[in-house]
């Protein structure tokens, strides 16, 4: 069935133009995805602003990274937290807003008329792609969806930056024309696959100005150099690095583009050549994505846990480029000195039940006492391939008072992640690495959730879990009452048992604005 496609964005047809292509069908084996209207009778060949073209932009934006995903990565089992854990739901158009989301029960795209440009965020396929891989991070890494550190959900923006990138480079005319951008053997220039989401750039531009943070697309390419986030300004101008998520994961997605750079120039400028090192850096990102112990620097703990990926993957003969490529943008990885026991912890090592390291109880109760850990809060626990080794990861759910930023955040908490790892010392348990301190872990969450409060983001009526439930079933609940688009929320107070505790929404890629 032939269909109209857009393979990069609408802001990008002078050098990707719409072109008619098969329509894909769902790979098999892996979760599926569901669109909210029917499937569309005649007309598939249809003019961009109609809505049998926005149905097939979106479904066929989608599932070219999800064929993407499936190469590399192979079938997604299930979707994290949707109701229904293999069917992930894509709305086409849920209203007005310069936005789209995910939510955890699905992707959501809208239009927004700004002047007389009327944008539809699911028509680029990088917004779109860019959204999906949201929900594919969350579908490995669901831990990281709650989590207060600003680098951790600054990582969520770059890693989903990143799976756009890898669904251009999956697709063979996109990558020809690429190469065929003058000077561009190496990668080394700016050009239609680097820049992200013109077409919502554009429309942020013409709707708040050229000073707003979003009214240039985010350039993978670029020489943004890591700093502490708190040490930032909160929002700036395009060209200007924040700590806002979706600036300072520029941070990390131009590690990610330089480390695709290095490693395609060790072989002869071809596309086929170009696929291979596509596929090598994403392999690496997601083998380093799921060992990376929760930390507040999570791109240090990635890429340290890439470093060691590449031991299986490639006999370590990418470790230089991928230390070379963070080094660029200021960060320092190193050997992962981190695996290496600093103290004895009781109990015997953790001993191994399939795929998982069952750490004893007495192990536990050491870190409980040692964490001064709430009694009946549960650890979570992951197990992480660290080069040779297998170890524990142990992650406490430390609550943070959040009553200094103001009467509206009296009595509410959020969680502050604190990773431990347990390995083996001589068949005793042993800590691996440092614990995050407290005091990290409490200036980091309030840093972040003050962020948050200024660009509009956290709803404070708090909300019974009953209600979060009914909300979390579409997007038109969530749209009653709602602040201007600007500020869509994409966190809320929640009541759990007795506590009034602050949880995430959504991923949102609106435009967030600051209050004075």
């Amino acid at each position: 069935m032939p269909i109209n496609f857009i393979p990069n964005d609408p802001g990008a047809t002078a050098a990707m133009p719409m072109r008619q292509q098969t329509a894909r069908k769902v790979p098999t084996g892996t979760a599926s995805v569901e669109l909210d209207v029917g499937e569309q009778k005649g007309g598939e060949v249809a003019d961009p602003g109609t809505v049998d073209f926005l149905y097939w932009q979106v479904r066929e934006a989608i599932l070219a990274a999800l064929e993407m995903w499936t190469r590399v990565e192979g079938p997604v089992p299930k979707w994290a937290r949707c109701s229904a854990p293999r069917s992930l739901e894509l709305t086409i158009d849920a209203g007005s807003e310069l936005n789209a989301y995910y939510d955890g029960q699905g992707v959501r795209f809208f239009h927004y008329k700004a002047g007389k440009n009327l944008t539809y965020s699911g028509a680029s396929t990088e917004a779109a792609s860019h959204e999906f891989g949201h929900a594919l991070l969350d579908s490995i890494r669901p831990d990281l969806w709650q989590s207060n550190y600003t680098e951790v959900a600054a990582f969520h923006e770059a890693f989903a930056d990143c799976v756009a990138l890898l669904t251009q480079l999956d697709d063979q005319p996109t990558r020809m024309a690429l190469l065929k951008v003058p000077g561009n053997k190496d990668l080394s220039k700016p050009s239609f696959f680097e820049a992200i989401a013109e077409d919502l750039s554009a429309a942020v531009k013409a709707a708040y100005g050229a000073s707003h943070p979003a009214a240039e697309p985010r350039h993978a390419l670029n020489t943004f150099q890591w700093a502490l986030p708190e040490s930032l300004p909160e929002t700036a101008p395009p060209k200007t690095l924040c700590s806002e998520v979706h600036s300072f994961a520029r941070i990390f997605v131009g590690c990610f583009y330089d480390l695709l750079r290095l490693v395609f120039t060790q072989s002869a400028s071809t596309e086929a050549n170009l696929l291979k090192a596509s596929d090598t850096v994403a392999k690496l990102l997601i083998a380093g994505v799921k060992n990376a112990p929760m930390d507040p620097r999570f791109y240090r703990s990635v890429g340290r846990a890439m470093l060691t990926a590449d031991d299986a993957q490639n006999k370590g003969k990418t470790k230089p480029l991928i230390t070379k490529a963070f080094a660029q943008h200021g960060i320092a990885l190193g050997e992962p000195a981190a695996a290496a026991p600093v103290g004895l912890l009781a109990g015997a090592a953790p001993k191994r039940r399939g795929k998982s390291m069952i750490v004893a109880n007495s192990t536990v109760r050491d870190l409980r006492e040692r964490l001064d850990a709430t009694p009946g809060r549960a650890f979570e626990h992951r197990s992480l391939h660290l080069g040779p080794r297998q170890v524990s990861e142990l992650v406490y759910p430390h609550r943070i008072k959040l009553d200094r930023l103001g009467k509206q955040m009296r009595g509410v908490v959020a969680v502050g992640h604190r990773s431990t790892l347990v390995g083996e010392s001589n068949k005793r348990a042993a800590l691996i690495g440092p614990t995050t301190p407290e005091s990290v872990a409490e200036a980091e969450v309030l840093w972040f959730v003050g962020t948050l409060m200024k660009m509009g983001r956290v709803r404070t009526q708090p909300l019974t879990a009953k209600r979060v439930e009914r909300i979390s079933k579409g997007p038109g609940k969530l749209r009653k009452g709602m602040p201007k688009p600007e500020h869509r929320p994409t966190h809320h107070v929640v009541r759990r048992g007795t506590a009034r505790v602050l949880e995430r929404l959504c991923f949102a890629c609106g435009c967030p604005v600051t209050k004075a």
